[in-house]
C-alpha cells in the first residue's frame, strides 16, 4: 500500500492546522510501517521542516506559486491512494482519493471574501469527486452533509490529536490565558469587554499567544477589565506548552470551530478551560471544561469569577481533562485512518 499526500497546505502554510495534520499523520502511519509519499512541490512549512520525514530547502516563492506547483503536480502522483489535506482541483489517474475537511466556517459566515468563494467552489468539487470524506468532528460532518449535500455514509469522522504530554502542570501562576486568532467569530474582543468590572482581576495577569498585536478596542477592553499586568506573544510549540502548564485558565470564546485544538492542548496540559458551547466544542471538552458564551457578557463574567474564584474547581476540572484528554492522538487519528484506506482498497 502507498499513501500519497498532496502538497497543497504545506505549500501554503508556515504554520497553522491545516498543515500540522498531514505532517502527524505522516509521522503516526510511518511508524506504523505504511509507506507514505508526498507530492513534489516547493514548501516553506515549519513542521515538515521539523519532522524531518522529506528534507528539502525552504522555497522563497510566494505561496500562491508554490500551491499552484503542488495543485499541477499532484495529477501526476504516483500511489494507491492520495490523501489531500486541501481542496486540490485534480485527482490523479488510477488513484482512490481521500478527502479531510476541517471545518465549514465560511459557509456559515456566508463566504465573505472572494477567497472563500474560491475556495467554496473547490471543496465542492472535491467533496464530489473523492471516494471518502475524513471530518475532524461530527460538528464538521453535519455541515458537510448540510452546505454540501453529501451522504453521511461517505463520511469518517476522525478527530485530531496532540503532541503534548498528558502530564502533572507546573506550579500555577495567577495567568489566564488567551491562545489563536481572537476576531470576527473567535469573539477575542467579546470575552475581554464581557470581563468589565471584575475586581478580582486586578490579582491576575493576561497572557495572550497568538493572533497578532492587541488591537486598539481590545487594549481598551484590556485596561476595563483591570488585569493586574498583560503581554501578547508568539511561542513555538514548546514554550506553548509551557504556558499552558503555566497557567489557570484559558479563554476560548469562540462560537464556531471545525474542531478547537486549543482545548485538548490545555486539556492534555492541566489547564482548566472556559470556552463557548458551541460548534464542535462541546466534542472535544465534553464535561470536561467550563462553558459560557461572552455575547451573554453576565454569564459570561459570573462562569469566569467562579473559576478564579475557586482552586478547588479549577483542580476538579484539571482532573477531568486530563481523562477527556486521552480519548484523542496523532496515533488513534492515524489508525483509523488506515483503517479507512484499507476498505477503499480492499
Amino acid at each position: 500500500m502507498q499513501i500519497l499526500f498532496d502538497s497543497d497546505t504545506l505549500s501554503m502554510q508556515r504554520y497553522g492546522g491545516a498543515s500540522r495534520y498531514p505532517v502527524e499523520l505522516m509521522m503516526e502511519l510511518k511508524a506504523l510501517g505504511v509507506s507514505i509519499d508526498l507530492v513534489s512541490a516547493p514548501r516553506n512549512n515549519a513542521y515538515l521542516e521539523q519532522s524531518g520525514l522529506f528534507p528539502g530547502k525552504a522555497s522563497a516563492l510566494p505561496a500562491a506559486l508554490r500551491w499552484s506547483i503542488s495543485v499541477v503536480n499532484s495529477a501526476f502522483g504516483r500511489g494507491d491512494l492520495i490523501h489531500r489535506s486541501y481542496f486540490g482541483p485534480f485527482r490523479p489517474r488510477g488513484m482512490k482519493e481521500v478527502v479531510t475537511v476541517y471545518d465549514c466556517i465560511a459557509e456559515h459566515l456566508g463566504l465573505p471574501y472572494l477567497h472563500s468563494k474560491v475556495e467554496h467552489v473547490l471543496k465542492r468539487r472535491a467533496l464530489k469527486r473523492a471516494d471518502q470524506i475524513i471530518a475532524i468532528s461530527e460538528f464538521t460532518k453535519n455541515d458537510v452533509i448540510h452546505f454540501f449535500g453529501v451522504s453521511p455514509d461517505r463520511i469518517r469522522v476522525i478527530p485530531l490529536g496532540s503532541r503534548f504530554d498528558i502530564g502533572e502542570p507546573l506550579p500555577r501562576s495567577s495567568t489566564l490565558l488567551m491562545v489563536g486568532q481572537r476576531g470576527g467569530y473567535k469573539q477575542g474582543l467579546e470575552a475581554l469587554q464581557a470581563l468589565k468590572g471584575l475586581e478580582l482581576l486586578r490579582d491576575w495577569d493576561l497572557r495572550v499567544v497568538g493572533g497578532g498585536d492587541l488591537s486598539h478596542e481590545e487594549k481598551l477592553a484590556v485596561e476595563a477589565a483591570g488585569f493586574r499586568s498583560w503581554k501578547q506573544e508568539t511561542l513555538q510549540d514548546a514554550a506553548l506548552e509551557q504556558a499552558y502548564r503555566e497557567s489557570a485558565l484559558l479563554l476560548y470564546p469562540s462560537r464556531l470551530e471545525g474542531f478547537g485544538l486549543p482545548l485538548l492542548e490545555a486539556m492534555r496540559c492541566g489547564c482548566p478551560v472556559l470556552c463557548s458551547h458551541a460548534g464542535s466544542l462541546p466534542e472535544v471538552g465534553g464535561g470536561a471544561v467550563a462553558y459560557a458564551d461572552p455575547r451573554e457578557s453576565d454569564a459570561y463574567r459570573a462562569a469566569c469569577s467562579a473559576l478564579l474564584d475557586s482552586e478547588t474547581e479549577r483542580q476538579r476540572l484539571q482532573e477531568l481533562g486530563f481523562q477527556q484528554a486521552q480519548r484523542f492522538s496523532w496515533r488513534r487519528c492515524a489508525e483509523e485512518s488506515l483503517a479507512l484506506y484499507q476498505e477503499l482498497l480492499g
